[in-house]
């Protein structure tokens, strides 16, 4: 008993320390395109990922300027909101049918779920991550990582005062 309330305590704190820091419309694109390599292809990105152009991982996100963390772009005409980021770290929020009756409960950060009996969550990076593993949920493209005590961001990730270059 004592150790499910220390648990829950530590998803709660978890989920609250990455809420605090990067709230859920700062969860980055699935996938997006941008030209890094300035060759007038867009290449396509996936969750939080390192661009030709720019030395620290970065995405899109989800919430545009609904994102207290995003950054306007540099690009001209660009309407997307950026971010720098950790591939492997926690996707602030999101949604899973842990308890199986069809409908999506939402979750933040490393959280426990009905069907598994250690904290986990997707990651921001996709396969960018290399400790993210494939969803046996079919159909789920997304990937994921158990957590330790509280370490729902693998890589602290500062404040960025530069975009990367103009497209």
């Amino acid at each position: 008993m004592a150790k499910q309330i220390v648990m829950k305590l530590t998803v709660v704190l978890c989920a609250a320390l990455v809420s605090c820091v990067i709230g859920g419309d700062c969860d980055c694109m699935t996938e997006w395109t941008y030209d890094g390599d300035v060759d007038g292809v867009m290449e396509s990105y996936e969750g939080c990922s390192a661009t030709a152009d720019w030395n620290q991982t970065w995405c899109y996100v989800q919430g545009g300027s609904n994102c207290n963390q995003a950054l306007n772009s540099t690009v001209a005409g660009e309407t997307r909101k950026w971010r720098e980021c950790g591939s492997c770290n926690c996707m602030t929020e999101w949604n899973y049918d842990g308890d199986a009756d069809g409908v999506m409960e939402s979750y933040e950060g490393c959280s426990a779920t009905a069907d598994w009996d250690q904290s986990w969550c997707y990651v921001q990076g996709g396969s960018n991550c290399n400790q993210a593993l494939n969803s046996t949920v079919a159909g789920e493209t997304r990937k994921w990582r158990e957590c330790g005590s509280c370490n729902c961001m693998t890589e602290r990730v500062s404040g960025a005062s530069a975009a990367p270059a103009t497209a």
